[in-house]
């Protein structure tokens, strides 16, 4: 192996521990060049896009020598961009993916990162899912209109669809793929003037919206989404249902289809196993089938309920329902087939244009979710395979 490469790796290392705590190493990084300080960011940030670049090229080559040293120079690289992401309330966010060149290939190798896990498996989830946390950081700002963080979901998203679909990919990766994709989906973080906050959401709905719609539509999507609500991890639950509330409020009223596909999932068995669940937990003490208690828990049984109560109790209305139908259909109102036939060509991810007629949800803030946080996992400076092959 080469004497550089060892190098480069033990730097990046202590880079990703600089970076993992205070906010001031990072701000000295940015701010700390003088009159080159310009200069040397974009050099910065380059170099740290090229460094991913080249690894997730190199990660799947069939010689292992070379998988292993760019599965080794990509984990402090993807942690070092997760941290910054994470850091200061996003304020370099546009640092990292500003540039033309930076967006393409860091995009792009956090990308190929996620399939590649989402595809093999072992050492490669691993790097997958460290690869979803660190760009669900960058994706807290998703929605500002003409932000690199909205400019980057055409490229992000349909990775993170895929690894939540997958079939090969490992339940940390598909839990990370879930919180990416509600950061995407959530209100961005109030501006430091609180009476921004209104306007803000309002203008980055429409786009959140689109993105929701595009997540919803990716074939896939909504049973996977179904079987994680019954996994024993309380942070994949919370992420999954997060995404499932926000669906279920915002894009059911443009195709009420959608509601059925989720029924189809027995998503009603799986919303009644998570109150179930909080309530034993809460009459004999924190239960064992949970990797976590607390707030997460209790808040997704309220989550559930909620959607229980909102969506699927519908023992008093199926005589009125039946009623309607008739009526609705004779006066010729749009109908659904259900998978039979006309349907329309799936739409290529496109965030940057102006929202289209499918995308047309109302602004409102009923339903609107909650991300998982901008600085969710920043500090875990090692990676935990690490910690286990030393122990």
């Amino acid at each position: 192996m080469s004497t550089w490469a060892d190098v480069s790796i033990e730097c990046s290392w202590l880079l990703t521990l600089l970076t993992s705590k205070e906010d001031a190493a990072i701000d000295f990084i940015f701010r700390g060049g003088g009159t080159d300080a310009g200069n040397n960011n974009f050099a910065f940030c380059a170099s740290l896009a090229s460094g991913l670049y080249k690894a997730s090229n190199s990660a799947s080559s069939p010689e292992a020598a070379t998988a292993e040293l760019a599965l080794r120079c990509a984990v402090p690289c993807i942690r070092i961009a997760g941290n910054i992401a994470a850091s200061c309330d996003g304020r370099y966010v546009p640092n990292l993916l500003g540039h033309y060149r930076v967006v393409e290939k860091l995009a792009v190798s956090l990308s190929i990162m996620i399939d590649l896990g989402a595809q093999h498996g072992r050492d490669h989830a691993v790097l997958a899912a460290e690869a979803c946390w660190a760009v669900g950081a960058m994706l807290v700002d998703a929605g500002k209109k003409n932000h690199p963080s909205t400019q980057s979901c055409e490229i992000l998203v349909p990775a993170l669809c895929n690894a939540l679909i997958s079939a090969s990919s490992r339940a940390d990766l598909r839990r990370e793929a879930a919180s990416a994709l509600c950061n995407a989906v959530a209100p961005p973080p109030a501006p430091e003037e609180t009476n921004m906050m209104d306007q803000a959401t309002s203008d980055s709905q429409d786009v959140r919206d689109e993105i929701l719609e595009e997540i919803t539509s990716t074939q896939g999507v909504i049973p996977s989404l179904s079987s994680m609500l019954t996994c024993c991890d309380a942070d994949a639950v919370f992420a999954s249902l997060s995404l499932v509330n926000d669906i279920l409020r915002r894009i059911v009223k443009v195709d009420e289809s959608i509601k059925t596909r989720f029924e189809e999932c027995n998503i009603v068995d799986a919303l009644e196993t998570i109150c179930d669940r909080a309530s034993a937990a809460s009459s004999y003490g924190n239960s064992d089938l949970w990797q976590s208690s607390g707030s997460a828990q209790e808040e997704s049984a309220e989550i559930a309920a909620d959607l229980i109560d909102d969506f699927f109790d519908e023992d008093n209305m199926n005589d009125d329902v039946t009623e309607d139908i008739a009526p609705h259909a004779a006066a010729g109102a749009a109908t659904f087939a259900f998978g039979l036939g006309g349907a329309e060509a799936p739409r290529a991810f496109d965030f940057g244009g102006p929202v289209g007629p499918t995308a047309s949800v109302a602004p409102t803030s009923l339903g609107v979710g909650r991300g998982r946080g901008r600085g969710r996992g920043r500090g875990a400076s090692m990676p935990a395979w690490i910690s286990q092959q030393q122990n």
